[in-house]
C-alpha cells in the first residue's frame, strides 16, 4: 500500500514538473534515470529533491511555497535552484551562499537518433587523454575530469588522429564540458560531438540536457541552431561557504 502510494505520488510530481517543461528537465530526468535519493517536498506549487549527485534542486512558482519547501532542509551545501521564485526564496531562507552565473536550460525531448554519419572519429576518453583535456577545460578541477573520464562519460572528435575537441556529462546527468581546439573550430566538430551525446543519451532512453551561461553567446548559438528546445526563466547554481 505504502509503496503504491509512492508511485502515485511520484507521478504526480513528475506531471507538475512537465507542466514547467525545459526549465524543470533536469529534475524530470533524474525521476526519469532513478537518480533521486529523496523526494523532500512537494505540492502544486513546489518540489524540492535531494539528487544522487548530493546537491538538492528546487522548483517553485511562488515564493512563499519555495521557503516551505527550503525549510525542510535545515543545511545544505549545494542547490540548483529553479526560476525567479526559487531564487528569491533561498534569498530569504539562506545567508552567506555564493551564485553561479544564471543559466538557460536547453533539451532535445526527441529521443531519435540522428542518422547522419558523424564525419569526425568519435571515441570515449581515457586517462591518456587528462592532460590535454584539463589543459583547455577550467569549469572543473583535474579530479573532477578524471573521474568524468573514468565513469566513461566524456569523449572526444579526431581530426587527422588528433584530438579536436571534447564533450562529457555532468554528475547532475547534464550534458556539458564541450570544447573545440580553436584550430578546429567551425567545421562542425562541435556539431558532431553533440549529435553523439544525442545517440547516446536517444539508446538509453533518456531526454538529453544542457545549462549554458546567459552571457555565453556562442554556447547559446549552437543550441539554438541545433533546434533544442529552450528554457524561458533561468536556473542557478547555489553553493554555500560551508553549509547554509
Amino acid at each position: 500500500m505504502n509503496k503504491r502510494r509512492r508511485c502515485r505520488n511520484v507521478v504526480t510530481v513528475v506531471n507538475v514538473l512537465k507542466e514547467q517543461g525545459v526549465l524543470t528537465i533536469d529534475i524530470q530526468e533524474a525521476f526519469r534515470r532513478g537518480n533521486v535519493d529523496a523526494l523532500i517536498f512537494s505540492n502544486k506549487d513546489a518540489v524540492l529533491i535531494k539528487h544522487s549527485c548530493g546537491a538538492y534542486m528546487l522548483w517553485a512558482a511562488t515564493v512563499e511555497a519555495g521557503r516551505l519547501a527550503l525549510r525542510e532542509v535545515p543545511e545544505m551545501q549545494v542547490c540548483v535552484v529553479h526560476g525567479q521564485a526559487a531564487f528569491e526564496a533561498i534569498r530569504c531562507e539562506r545567508k552567506g551562499f555564493s551564485v553561479e552565473k544564471p543559466c538557460k536550460q536547453f533539451c532535445r525531448y526527441s529521443m531519435q537518433r540522428h542518422k547522419a554519419k558523424s564525419p569526425f572519429p568519435i571515441r570515449e576518453l581515457t586517462t591518456d587523454d587528462l592532460p590535454q583535456v584539463a589543459a583547455h577545460y577550467k569549469l572543473e578541477s583535474k579530479e573532477e575530469i578524471a573521474a568524468t573520464i573514468e565513469h566513461g562519460l566524456m569523449f572526444g572528435a579526431e581530426v587527422d588522429g588528433e584530438l579536436a575537441g571534447f564533450i562529457g556529462m555532468h554528475t547532475d546527468g547534464s550534458v556539458g564540458m564541450l570544447e573545440v581546439f580553436k584550430k578546429y573550430r567551425r567545421c562542425g566538430v562541435g556539431s558532431a560531438l553533440v549529435s553523439h551525446m544525442n545517440n547516446y543519451h536517444a539508446d538509453r532512453g533518456w531526454t538529453v540536457y544542457g545549462q549554458v551561461y546567459f552571457d555565453n553567446d556562442v554556447s547559446l548559438a549552437m543550441q539554438r541552431r541545433l533546434g533544442l528546445a529552450e528554457s524561458e526563466d533561468y536556473i542557478r547554481w547555489i553553493s554555500g561557504r560551508d553549509t547554509f
